[in-house]
Formats: structure tokens, sequence, C-alpha cells
């Protein structure tokens, strides 16, 4: 758990390097903007429900059908929450960033509603990662967070040839393939 945390700071730090390297500084502000707006629902919302979930998940960890059912209920409810939080982030994005910073900031609204489906895709995968620790299995656990971490770093690297919004594009993508990675091996 310590090394996936560790991971975790240390690929969030190359990407910023690669982004200050690489993009103008413009480039970097709006999107440290964007992601700070696009991370206040999603990981507060991931948070809240981990929180609550885990333990009663933990608890259940024996009972295999209450386990699953308590789980899809949990999934459907965060499901629901984060989707009308993104969806609406999404849809007031211009105007949110327009009143919360000013004119000069507008780019950060086109990455922040970029951003969005990032935003949707973070608490699910959480949500389902926590099942490896409710089981002990720390090591699939690092596994797919190492998958991820990667895909990020290639995400980034790609965008550096492009521009910004490729980069998202190619992060949402890589965020859709290690979640169906995971999901994978949930189903078996």
């Amino acid at each position: 758990m310590m090394v996936s945390g560790l991971l975790g700071i240390v690929t969030n730090n190359i990407v910023y390097v690669l982004l200050g390297k690489y993009f103008h500084v413009s480039d970097v502000g709006y999107y440290n903007r964007a992601e700070l707006f696009k991370n206040l629902p999603s990981q507060n919302v991931e948070s809240i429900i981990s929180t609550v979930a885990y333990p009663m998940l933990a608890k259940l960890q024996d009972d295999k059908e209450a386990f699953k059912d308590f789980f899809r209920k949990v999934f459907l409810m965060t499901f629901y929450i984060i989707s009308i939080l993104m969806c609406g982030l999404f849809a007031v994005s211009d105007t949110l960033i327009l009143i919360a910073l000013g004119e000069d900031w507008t780019t950060s609204a086109q990455y922040l509603m970029y951003l969005c489906p990032l935003g949707l895709l973070y608490p699910l995968w959480t949500l389902n990662l926590n099942i490896f620790n409710i089981y002990g299995k720390a090591d699939i656990y690092l596994r797919l967070q190492t998958i991820m971490q990667i895909l990020t770093v290639v995400s980034v690297f790609s965008g550096i040839f492009f521009s910004v919004n490729i980069m998202i594009f190619f992060l949402t993508i890589s965020s859709l393939l290690s979640y169906g990675i995971l999901d994978t091996i949930l189903e078996n």
C-alpha cells in the first residue's frame, strides 16, 4: 500500500514536470486549475463513499452474496452521484471558471470539460480497487496501480507531441483501459 501511494505521488510529480518542460506555462496553469475543479467533487465523493463503504464491505467479506449485493448498491449509488456532479460540472464549467477565476482563465473551462470523464471514473476505480484491500491482495492492487501510473505517463508523453487536449484524451482512454483491466480481474 505504501509503495502504491508513493508511486502515485511520483507519477503526479512526473506529470507536472513533463507538462512544465514541454508546454507553455499558461497551459500548465490552465490544466492545473481545471484539474483542481475536477478533483473537488470527484475526490470528495470517493473519500465519503470509501469511508462508509469500506468498513461495511470488510464486515461482509466472508458472505460473498451479501458482499456482492452491498457492493452493487454502493457502486450504483456512487455512479449516480458522481455522474450528476460531473455532468453538472461539465455543463457549468464556462460559467464556473469565469466567476471563480475570471476571464483570463477561460481555457481552463475547456480543459475542465475534457477532464470531467476522468472525474467520473476516479471514484469508481477506487471503489473497485478497495476490493483487493479488503481481501488482502495488495500485490494485485500494486500491479493495477502500476499499470494505471504507466498509462498515465505514456498519455502525458503522447500529449507532448500534440497538445494538452490530446493529452487529456489519452488520459481518459488510459483510465478506461485501466478500468477495463480492473473489471476483468474482478470478474475472475
